[in-house]
């Protein structure tokens, strides 16, 4: 087939340079829209797509449903988004047919500021065609080189010149032209049914000229973030940024603990390349778009205690290459059934979770990841119903355990959430004397920063069925800017110093009683002797946000009697509390208790001054209490515990199967609550 003179001159004249390299091809053979090399994001806009014949015997992407006729154009078609740094021209090409009744026009389009301003880059000279044929085309995009992000998009257009079909006439850029040069019936002209297949589509790029680090020093000078790297000698040090990054053959490179290496474009990986961690710092990399090459990257962790750890790969196959602990004794969860899975099964996918044993170095080693992040896959277990007993535990629903998929810090708050609490936490072995603990982030507090770092686990809770989770960006470098500045109730034993209990309460006016998971931590269990929890008519949390004005209930939990100490730290003013009985100012010094059983606990402000002392008027008879002032009333043993809890009675008679004693009655009247001690008869 002879080609039209439109797309003769486009492909002629279109001549990229012979060092033009690959950023990212597809051929849709796999019916994906994923690069089959590289990497560039390929979705179809505003129309619907399917797989169809291409050329030969494989597969094309073909779209269909356009536009109206005169609406909506430049605004249907295909939509790429690529990492173009360090290129000095980009060059697209492929393969276009189209049917008769699909638009004879298209162009080719660029933003740099996620498509608020486009700038069209390529259009063909006349009209595409013949239909049905497929027709190349080799199109310089000037402009689109040089970013870390471009959107570039390949869309059907109205007809720039005048022409006529059948049954009417259109001036310049008034309508779509079909591919049917002179359509005989109304069935022939352009139609919103018409499609466009696309095939072998290649999105290249031609480098700068790379700084070259020799093994001893770099040509011109270390680079800079939009430089290009090729490293030809060994390395080690603290790492660099660049835009793309080349290892060559035979070359290794160190980046020693606590250094980094930032590449914004892509890696290109034929050598060695490894990041190295110890009980001082990590080797953290920043990688932007692809990881390429038949090299290794072998990246370390370091765990300080010996005991379950928890794991991650940022690896594409997942665990590989283990060293320093064993990979056939690791644990993954089944978020689906919730229970663990059997030891060494799971450990394919990369920002998945695992559980295992070791201590000290901890290194992963395989290709460099050849696709960035985007999006995690959550289950739901609303009733779990393990089908073995390996590990399972009384797991209610939602828990997942994850990984951070990067080489680099992952920004837990810059995580798009669908359903998935605000918070996550992480299992550390060494937490009250090796007993082991959840320690937490959230934005109400926590012993985490914000910041999860490489090769590590961690636990997020999907609030449901079609809960996700997506990476917004590639990651972070460097150390958290620091959290939220909470009040911290600390819990100690006063004989066992390592049992020490954390819980992180956030004031906050407008905070409600209930669980927040747009800011709180729910509560996990663990089997500590000692437990201290908030407590909400939605469950525990481990951190909670406060309203100074309301009272906050805490609760105690202990084995057995137990001496404690609690103290406080982050209070601006006064803080008390309180079990019903005794009232003490935390904010004035830490203090001694003596916990025992279950016991429950009063946080009050300043804002809250304590009552004077009022006497109720209280009644008993057969299994009733009757206080005619009270609206809520409270009954504790003369430990502090609650025996018996009543809201909303608003002076009605209690019915209660307590055995005689003292007890001390909590009432509430006028929004104020008051104590007293009384004798309860049968």
């Amino acid at each position: 087939m002879v080609l039209p003179t439109l797309c003769l001159s486009a492909f002629l004249c279109s001549t990229e340079p012979a060092t033009c390299q690959s950023i990212a091809s597809w051929h849709f053979n796999t019916e994906q829209t994923q690069a089959d090399s590289g990497f560039a994001l390929c979705s179809a806009e505003n129309v619907v797509h399917s797989y169809v014949q291409g050329v030969g015997a494989g597969k094309s992407i073909s779209l269909r449903s356009f536009a109206p006729q005169a609406t909506g154009s430049a605004e249907r078609g295909l939509l790429l988004e690529a990492n173009t740094l360090g290129m000095d021209s980009v060059w697209i090409q492929g393969l276009l047919r189209g049917s008769s009744t699909s638009s004879r026009w298209w162009r080719i389009d660029a933003s740099t500021d996620l498509g608020s301003t486009w700038t069209n880059v390529w259009a063909p000279d006349s009209g595409w065609g013949p239909f049905d044929v497929w027709v190349p085309f080799n199109a310089y995009l000037p402009g689109a080189q040089g970013h870390e992000l471009v959107w570039i998009r390949l869309v059907s257009v109205f007809s720039p010149l005048p022409f006529s079909n059948f049954g009417g006439s259109y001036g310049a850029n008034q309508a779509y032209q079909g591919m049917r040069a002179n359509p005989t019936t109304s069935s022939q002209n352009y139609s919103t049914s018409g499609t466009w297949r696309w095939d072998d589509l290649k999105l290249r790029g031609s480098e700068l000229a790379p700084r070259v680090w020799n093994g001893q020093q770099w040509s011109n000078g270390a680079p800079s973030p939009g430089d290009n790297a090729l490293v030809q000698g060994p390395y080690q040090g603290l790492g660099f940024v660049c835009a793309n990054m080349r290892v060559a053959a035979g070359t290794r490179v160190d980046v020693a603990p606590g250094g980094s290496l930032d590449v914004r474009g892509r890696l290109v990986l034929d050598g060695e390349l490894v990041l190295h961690a110890d009980s001082v710092g990590q080797a953290q990399m920043r990688l932007s778009a692809a990881g390429l090459g038949t090299g290794t990257l072998r990246a370390e962790t370091f765990w300080p205690h010996l005991g379950w750890n928890q794991l991650s790969s940022p690896l594409d196959r997942g665990v590989t290459g283990l060293s320093g602990a064993n990979q056939s004794a690791l644990y993954s969860w089944n978020s689906d059934s919730g229970e663990y899975r059997s030891a060494g099964q799971g450990l394919g996918s990369r920002g998945q979770g695992y559980f295992g044993i070791g201590s000290r170095t901890i290194s992963l080693e395989g290709p460099a990841p050849r696709q960035p992040w985007s999006q995690w896959s959550l289950g739901y277990a609303d009733n779990p119903n393990p089908t073995s007993t390996v590990l399972s535990t009384s797991v209610t629903d939602g828990w997942n355990l994850l990984g951070n998929p990067l080489a680099c810090n992952l920004e837990f708050a810059s995580l798009a959430r669908l359903g998935v609490d605000a918070s996550y936490s992480i299992w550390d072995p060494s937490a009250l004397g090796g007993i082991g603990s959840y320690s937490y982030y959230s934005p109400s507090g926590g012993s985490l920063s914000g910041f999860i770092a490489p090769l590590q686990g961690f636990w997020v809770r999907a609030q449901g069925e079609g809960s996700s989770l997506t990476l917004a960006n590639r990651g972070a470098l460097g150390a958290s800017s620091g959290g939220p500045n909470p009040i911290r109730l600390n819990l100690k034993a006063l004989e066992n110093p390592d049992l020490d209990l954390p819980l992180w309460i956030m004031p906050d006016g407008s905070a409600q009683p209930d669980l927040d998971l747009e800011r709180d931590a729910p509560a996990r269990a663990s089997p500590s002797p000692l437990r201290w929890v908030v407590e909400t008519p939605s469950g525990d949390a481990a951190a909670k946000s406060w309203n100074p004005a309301e009272i906050l209930l805490i609760r105690s939990e202990a084995a057995s009697p137990v001496r404690v100490e609690v103290g406080c730290t982050g209070a601006a003013s006064a803080l008390w509390l309180t079990d019903g009985i005794e009232s003490y100012r935390l904010d004035q010094g830490p203090l001694t208790l003596e916990l025992q059983g279950i016991q429950h606990w009063r946080l009050m402000g300043s804002s809250m001054a304590l009552p004077e002392a009022k006497n109720c008027l209280w009644r008993t008879a057969t299994g009733i209490l009757w206080s005619p002032e009270a609206q809520d009333v409270e009954l504790l043993s003369m430990l502090g515990q609650v025996v018996l809890r009543r809201y909303g009675i608003n002076g009605e008679p209690v019915a209660h199967h307590l055995p005689e004693g003292a007890y001390v009655l909590r009432w509430r009247s006028a929004g104020a609550w008051y104590t007293q001690k009384i004798i309860l008869k049968s």
